[in-house]
This record gives structure tokens, C-alpha cells and sequence, in this order.
């Protein structure tokens, strides 16, 4: 017997979100509810990336190695996050 749709994602969702499920709801509002949530999170997200592009205190020009080696793992960092948003 072949398993529906509806249980492959129910399935999905215990095997691989962790917590989940953690409320008295079925699969399919279960998985809106957390899309919903990790929408919410990208998008914060987003908005914190966009912020910092345009902060001109976090990409100075570095006079010492510390803060040349922070910016080049901010950078990094940045670059990372941008690509896994894109």
C-alpha cells in the first residue's frame, strides 16, 4: 500500500524538523506553520544584511590586522548569507 501525500509529509516532518510536531494539529497545517515561520526568519534576516551593506562603520578601510582580519570574516560571513538568501 502506498503511503499518500499527506502522510510522506507527516512522516518528513517527524523524521526530519526537530520538535516537531509540536502541537495538535495535522501535517498540512503543520508545515504552513512552519514555513510560515522560517518566511518570518529570512525575512528578518534580509533586513539585517541590507542594513549592514549600508553601514559604512562596519566597512571601513581596517588600519591594524585585527580589524583588517574582522572585516575579511565579516565579509565572508556577509557573502554567506547574502548567497544563501539569493
Amino acid at each position: 500500500m502506498s503511503k499518500t501525500q499527506i502522510d510522506l509529509l507527516a512522516d518528513y516532518i517527524i523524521a526530519e524538523v526537530p520538535g516537531e510536531p509540536s502541537q495538535n494539529e495535522g501535517a498540512g497545517n503543520t508545515a504552513i506553520r512552519i514555513i510560515t515561520t522560517l518566511k518570518a526568519q529570512l525575512e528578518r534576516l534580509q533586513k539585517i544584511v541590507d542594513t549592514q551593506a549600508e553601514d559604512e562603520g562596519l566597512w571601513f578601510q581596517a588600519q591594524t590586522a585585527p580589524e583588517a582580519y574582522l572585516q575579511q570574516e565579516l565579509r565572508k560571513l556577509h557573502a554567506d548569507i547574502e548567497k544563501g538568501l539569493g
